[in-house]
């Protein structure tokens, strides 16, 4: 009997989708020619060659020629009548190990339900190979492995199929942006444009009408089903695809709450509320928060990987940054110590948005400032807190060292107690810390601990989440203060990540910051970064 799975060839940035028949039972493990060619192989019943036939699309031929491959052509017809949502049905017979052998590059291959018409649309588990990982592993298609290129496009994949799950029937999620201006759009789509743009997640997949200077990139961009792209009027271009589409709502992203959910500017706002109400008048429009927030919250396995990398790359640099530290050296001399050492490490030390690293003698004060000339003294404390970014993720944690005095070999217990105190309100934190457990409860359980030990009361939140941000908004482990706060109400969810960082801050008495990154899981919580397990010291 025939058996239907679909291959996706790329080669030079290209990608041609077909389905693939051959005879016998089901695909069994091949062996390729080397590990580009994995996936392919994955197709071959034995290592003898087969014959199949391909249905593809447009490029196609070509493609297979400029390889060398032979293919019978049965009935090529017109390519350009494929459109993206589907295969067709031009078939193609070739050698099916000749192809295996090729020198196509970057290779993908994929054993799916034969019920299913491969598209770039298309959803579900299937086993995949891929030339990066080059083993099998299962997950959604919008989740395979990275490219070798190593750039955003495959995990824009994920985001946006991610952000596409999140609407209901007849929503329409629209990004607006132009040089830059929405930082949700390399988030969920994993680029950006020069000249204006708008993005749209709807039912029937991604679009993207940019200018025809951006169109190029677009085209070939894999997390978009549909580019078109415009000369003169993108307002009319615009307005006549929504028409097309006509949703009964509108998402846009703006909030009033969280900074990293209100990308549209309110220029921006009031043309699309004109333009919506041209081309949709009984379309309501509504803010994308609570979607947004969730996008950028719920990592996903490569988000998690960037984010592990970034927080190894951390531990390690402050581990070699802490034999380097000694009395007299300044704040300022530090930082510059810790950004030659990033350096070293192929990052930078920073703390995003907010500046940095911090580099905080506990006697000249503690706050987000930038050092001093302050040398640090027997029996100081020094706070550093910094960030280092992994292709385009943040960790970001905090340690604290206590210089030793002559004749001292550990730290005075005042000090001592100090630490313990906040070590245990991480734990507190920690194990309060499951899905469906608001925010400012799990606040309130490290914040509890301290007060109940007589230290003052925090006096900022215990945790935010961390990602393409340093601070990435959402849900925070933060406490109600104002009751009118919607982060701190969020529930914690798996795949969520947070900084725990309860703090003692009683300058010029002993002040403390020890933070940790933790992922939620499925039922709890995951630390990420190795735990300062005791207060570090220096002379």
């Amino acid at each position: 009997m025939f058996q239907m799975a679909p291959v996706i060839i790329g080669a030079q940035g290209q990608r041609a989708a077909f389905r693939v028949q051959h005879q016998g039972g089901p695909p069994a493990q091949g062996r390729a020619k080397d590990q580009r060619h994995a996936g392919v192989a994955a197709f071959l019943g034995k290592e003898d060659p087969h014959l199949v036939q391909l249905q593809g699309g447009e490029g196609l031929s070509d493609l297979l020629s400029s390889e060398g491959i032979q293919s019978d052509v049965s009935s090529w017809g017109d390519f350009r009548s494929i459109d993206a949502q589907s295969v067709g049905t031009l078939p193609l017979r070739v050698n099916l190990l000749n192809l295996v052998q090729s020198e196509i590059t970057g290779l993908d291959a994929i054993q799916h339900d034969h019920r299913q018409l491969i598209s770039r649309g298309s959803s579900g588990q299937f086993n995949i190979l891929t030339p990066d990982c080059g083993r099998a592993n299962t997950e959604p298609l919008k989740s395979r492995c990275q490219s070798q290129e190593g750039g955003m496009s495959g995990l824009g994949e994920q985001k946006a199929q991610q952000a596409t799950e999140q609407l209901q029937d007849g929503e329409l999620w629209l990004f607006l942006t132009q040089e830059g201006s929405d930082p949700s759009v390399p988030l969920v789509f994993g680029t950006n444009s020069v000249g204006k743009a708008a993005f749209m997640l709807h039912g029937s997949g991604p679009k993207a009408l940019v200018s025809r200077i951006d169109a190029g990139h677009f085209e070939q961009h894999a997390a978009f089903l549909e580019t078109r792209s415009y000369s003169t009027s993108f307002e009319t271009d615009l307005i006549d695809w929504l028409r097309e589409l006509s949703p009964h709502t509108v998402l846009l992203n703006f909030s009033e709450d969280d900074i990293r959910c209100d990308g549209l500017t309110h220029g921006q706002y009031l043309a699309v509320e004109r333009l919506l109400g041209e081309a949709l008048p009984q379309a309501r429009i509504a803010s994308s928060e609570a979607q947004l927030s969730r996008i950028r919250a719920i990592k996903t396995p490569e988000e998690l990987r960037r984010l592990q990398q970034a927080i190894d790359r951390t531990i390690t640099f402050y581990d070699r940054l802490l034999p380097t530290l000694h009395a007299g050296q300044t704040e300022r001399q530090i930082q510059a110590r810790m950004n030659t050492l990033a350096a070293e490490l192929g990052t930078t030390p920073d703390l995003g948005d907010f500046g940095g690293p911090l580099v905080l003698i506990n006697r000249v004060g503690m706050s987000h400032r930038a050092p001093t000339d302050t040398a640090i003294e027997p029996g100081d404390l020094l706070i550093l807190d910094t960030a280092l970014e992994t292709e385009g993720y943040y960790s970001d944690i905090a340690r604290t060292i206590y210089f030793l005095k002559d004749g001292e070999h550990e730290p005075p217990e005042r000090e001592q107690r100090v630490f313990q105190a906040i070590y245990g309100a991480i734990d507190a934190a920690f194990a309060a810390l499951k899905p469906g457990v608001p925010g400012y409860q799990v606040d309130a359980a490290a914040r509890q601990h301290l007060l109940d030990r007589g230290y003052p009361e925090i006096q900022h939140s215990t945790g935010h989440q961390i990602g393409r941000h340093v601070h990435d908004g959402g849900a925070v482990l933060g406490p109600l203060w104002d009751g009118k706060r919607r982060a701190p109400r969020l529930q914690a969810d798996e795949g969520m990540v947070f900084t725990l960082e309860p703090t003692v801050l009683m300058s010029p008495d002993p002040s403390m910051i020890v933070e940790e990154n933790v992922v939620v899981t499925g039922d709890g919580a995951r630390y990420l970064s190795q735990r300062q397990q005791h207060l570090w010291t220096a002379r």
